[in-house]
């Protein structure tokens, strides 16, 4: 978030620091931060030298800059980074954007001339060509070619992952796949540049552990789940766990159409000019549309904490992403 070295040290003084790493709290700390690095944390009693600029945070805590492991910043707009940072969001993983678009706005973020988070980003989207065809005959509100790469054989899979890795990206999202072969050549393509590969359930968890897979994005969307026991789903998440593959939540979608009361999110569902409602993730948009008065709801409901407290108890580690494609309350 800023990338050049401030004149003196900073110490903010008598805070209390909540440690997520280790689930400890502790009163009474001093934090010395010396440019972009945390240089100490330490008991406010520890004397520091004499030209270190002192913030008081007495009453107050203070826990590390948080990140959003899923964001589409090309939709959510410029003007969203500072509000990341406000929200205490110092780093973001973009999931499909304008690489060229994205990339400028990084620029200037390291060059303190805009405030932001630092950002770590795909570029655009893979997407079966296909996909990409009924988006656009469904009227999308998405930018589709400025943020989506279409493919349609294993060769143009390949290509559009040598593509991406010349400008630059740090990491390969795919989203959708013409069949399974382009999938594999797409992680292995990815593998052959060092660029981490993050999917939607593109294929079945075996296939996706087997390709490599860093995420699987969308718990909502996991297919599997359905079908499987407790035990079942615990198996899959130990397994899932052991090959380092990571699982984002994207919780924006649930909390703004399953947890809100059932005239709002119907409201939103079924008036087709809402923005909203396009931004709505397809699956709750088709559930919740044809669903009885809550009933549906439930069900999504008590999937939803089935499976997190599932990947709880199995240890299963979980990228905290959001979704956000625009800021709330647009």
């Amino acid at each position: 978030m800023i990338a050049t070295p401030l004149a003196a040290a900073i110490a903010i003084v008598n805070a209390t620091v909540i440690n997520p790493y280790n689930g400890t709290v502790q009163k009474n700390q001093t934090v010395v931060v010396d440019g972009t690095r945390i240089q100490a944390v330490q008991p406010a009693s520890k004397p520091l030298a004499s030209d270190v600029r002192r913030i008081d945070a007495t009453g107050k805590f203070l826990i590390p800059g948080l990140w959003d492991a899923h964001v589409h910043l090309t939709k959510a707009g410029v003007l969203s980074l500072p509000l990341f940072v406000a929200n205490g969001v110092t780093s973001v993983r973009d999931m499909g954007s304008d690489f060229a678009e994205v990339a400028e706005w990084r620029k200037r973020i390291e060059a303190d001339t805009l405030l932001g988070p630092t950002i770590r980003t795909s570029g655009q989207i893979i997407e079966s060509r296909s996909n990409i065809e009924r988006m656009k005959r469904e009227h999308t509100v998405e930018p589709v070619d400025r943020i989506r790469i279409g493919v349609g054989t294993p060769a143009e899979g390949r290509a559009a992952v040598q593509r991406l890795a010349k400008l630059g990206v740090d990491h390969i999202k795919m989203r959708t796949t013409p069949d399974l072969a382009t999938f594999q050549a797409v992680a292995h393509e990815a593998a052959l540049h060092r660029l981490p590969l993050t999917a939607h359930p593109v294929a079945t968890p075996q296939q996706m552990i087997e390709a490599g897979l860093g995420s699987v994005e969308h718990l909502l969307a996991f297919p599997p789940l359905d079908a499987l026991t407790p035990a079942q789903r615990r198996s899959l998440f130990e397994k899932m766990k052991s090959s380092g593959m990571f699982m984002s939540e994207t919780i924006v979608n649930f909390n703004h159409f399953v947890l809100l009361p059932y005239p709002v999110a119907e409201a939103f569902l079924s008036n087709r000019a809402d923005i909203r409602r396009k931004l709505c993730l397809r699956l709750l948009t088709r559930r919740l549309a044809r669903a009885g008065r809550g009933e549906e709801r439930g069900r999504l409901f008590d999937r939803f904490l089935s499976a997190r407290y599932t990947k709880h108890s199995a240890g299963y580690a979980r990228d905290a992403g959001s979704g956000r494609a625009v800021p709330r309350g647009h």
